[in-house]
């Protein structure tokens, strides 16, 4: 297992020090987490299985009683112990944990005592799969079933000019274009992954960056501007715009792109702007207008935040593709399921004779 993986992975499993009370430590009985422990660990996976089944939406993913975040702070604020709570995660099924890996990552200080193995078991896990999933594809083209990749078209680059402070959905593209979008990074170890896919392939796209993300490593905004992408914001925090007051939304807008604009330097932000969640209303939208800014939504969601089997992945982004025959294809360059299936996809888009498309400011 590669140590980077594991190391990535364990910086992410903290908790905010004041939410677990460090008293029930010696108040719980060996009996409790004996016989509380298993039934608690099923429920978790039941109710996370629950909240992706009934969401078709990330915004209704994350407000679902089951989303991992709202699991998580309710196990927090339950008083249990470090201990408790880690025996509790430890004794999930890898397939659960790693549902749980990114509001892990989201906490604040204080790490819990088993983090080493949760990195362990998470980076294990997604190596597994990865693994299978080369297999897998070499069997197949070894069978013929697949054949050697047909060769992938040069990506055309559309220029957007900010003045106009256009919104799009499909991106005036025609069938057989289709833009690559990434929201919600950089991400420390995958976003580079991706980058690392996008350039074997000479495929150039557009991301869509959270303003704290790329304070926290600026090297990723900036390598993804000088390998030929287009880099605009996905506000600061990645809140729900629409669920808050009218300033406050204004100050994500606006200090999100403002952060990206600062770690990009001495590279130059593309004036492009995704909200979160595809959250917005006429005033918001007024607003990014008033701030020069294109805004882009998707015709072609790929869900991949919901299937984190490859398999299922890749098959439903190919009928989506088949479906709606070019447009702007959204995805995420947190999620390590994408940069499993991202070469699949790059192959399904040459098998299709699809050209790709990466938005560019007008100079």
């Amino acid at each position: 297992m590669a140590k980077n993986t594991v190391i990535s992975v364990k910086k992410a499993l903290s908790f905010t020090a004041g939410s677990l009370a460090l008293g029930t430590l010696i108040c719980q009985s060996l009996s409790w987490a004996q016989q509380s422990v298993p039934s608690e660990s099923v429920e978790i996976s039941q109710q996370i299985q629950e909240a992706l089944r009934d969401s078709e939406t990330l915004e209704q993913f994350r407000a679902h009683p089951g989303h991992p975040e709202n699991i998580l702070h309710r196990l927090i604020e339950s008083g249990k112990s470090t201990t408790q709570v880690c025996e509790i995660l430890q004794n999930l099924k890898a397939e659960t944990l790693i549902e749980l890996e990114e509001p892990l990552s989201h906490a604040d200080a204080t790490p819990l005592p088993c983090a080493d193995p949760l990195a362990e078991k998470i980076a294990n896990h997604w190596e597994s799969i990865n693994r299978k999933n080369q297999i897998d594809t070499l069997r197949a083209r070894l069978a013929n079933t697949i054949g050697t990749p047909k060769t992938l078209a040069k990506t055309e680059a559309i220029e957007i000019d900010s003045t106009k402070r256009e919104v799009f959905y499909r991106g005036g593209l025609k069938n057989g274009q289709i833009a690559l979008t990434f929201d919600d990074g950089p991400h420390p170890t995958r976003t580079r992954k991706i980058l690392d896919i996008l350039a074997s392939r000479g495929v150039k796209a557009t991301f869509f960056s959270l303003g704290k993300q790329a304070l926290a490593h600026p090297e990723l905004v900036q390598s993804a501007a000088k390998e030929g992408h287009s880099v605009g914001s996905h506000s600061k925090t990645h809140a729900l715009l629409t669920d808050l007051s009218t300033a406050k939304g204004y100050a994500e807008i606006r200090d999100g792109h403002d952060a990206v604009t600062t770690a990009m330097k001495p590279e130059v932000s593309a004036p492009f702007f995704r909200f979160p969640y595809g959250g917005k209303n006429s005033t918001l939208q007024a607003y990014a207008k008033s701030q020069d800014l294109t805004t882009f939504f998707w015709n072609i969601d790929t869900l991949d935040w919901k299937y984190k089997d490859p398999k299922v992945l890749i098959a439903y982004i190919k009928k989506l593709i088949d479906q709606e025959k070019g447009g702007i294809l959204l995805m995420h360059d947190i999620q390590e399921q994408t940069t499993i299936v991202l070469p699949q996809v790059l192959d399904y888009l040459a098998e299709k004779g699809i050209t790709p498309i990466v938005f560019v400011p007008k100079r």
